[in-house]
């Protein structure tokens, strides 16, 4: 499509959708946080004020999108980047099909359903800084508080960006690319072709498959525990067989 799409957005009172599916928009900001959006979708000015929207459907362009930490979002296609609210609040997120980052801001965990789609999908942490780190597990579809009581659905990711605490970060079968980030974290990939950094801090990494993979253990004093006699101990302050 081309040409304007909608200007000034009132939901009401209720639960109501904003449905974009239809349309081919990329580039566009929408905060429904601040109940603003920004770009070729917005009328001819460029601009738009959003208010009362429980529901959004996206377009199939690459869009930017954050969370009022209330919000339903269907993200169709294209390269997506949705934040989430920094605090409060329960998303249900489903980033549709192609390649989306996920940013999570807010280091409470209860609730949120984030399902990353089709697509080689990423999900960051590194904003948070809780000293106890985040329980990622791509295996289990799942973000673990740190007691393990409470968590959330996490769905259909290939990639992690961890927290600057110390994490547990679980991989799947996918070929996934894990970036432990600050704090001493414990990483296993589990499956083959993977891409593992421990970032700052001292980290503890498995090597679980008996393929081809890659590991960096990064500043700080690493481990890595593996029965693979390729493995280079020269990255690694302590390899262990």
């Amino acid at each position: 499509s081309s040409g304007n799409y909608w200007d000034d957005v009132d939901g009401g009172s209720g639960n109501d959708t904003l449905d974009h599916s239809a349309t081919y928009y990329t580039g566009n900001t929408l905060n429904f946080d601040t109940g603003t959006g920004t770009g070729v979708a917005f009328g001819t000015d460029n601009t738009a004020s959003l208010a009362s929207i429980e529901e959004y459907r996206d377009g199939s362009g690459d869009n930017t999108v954050y969370s009022d930490g209330y919000l339903t979002y269907y993200g169709n296609g294209g390269d997506d980047t949705y934040y989430e609210r920094t605090s409060g609040g329960t998303d249900n997120v489903d980033m549709g099909a192609d390649d989306d980052m996920l940013h999570i801001r807010n280091s409470g965990i209860g609730g949120d359903v984030w399902n990353g789609g089709a697509g080689i999908d990423t999900v960051d942490f590194s904003t948070l800084t809780y000293s106890m780190g985040t329980q990622i597990d791509l295996t289990a579809g799942a973000i673990l508080s740190a007691s393990g009581t409470s968590s959330e659905d996490l769905l259909n990711f290939e990639n992690v960006i961890g927290s600057q605490g110390g994490d547990l970060i679980t991989g799947n079968l996918s070929a996934n690319v894990i970036d432990g980030q600050g704090g001493n974290d414990t990483i296993d990939g589990v499956g083959a072709g993977n891409d593992i950094d421990g970032g700052d801090g001292d980290d503890l990494i498995y090597d679980s498959s008996s393929s081809s993979d890659t590991f960096e253990g990064g500043a700080g004093t690493d481990t890595l525990v593996s029965d693979n006699v390729w493995v280079d101990s020269n990255l690694f302050d302590m390899v262990l067989g």
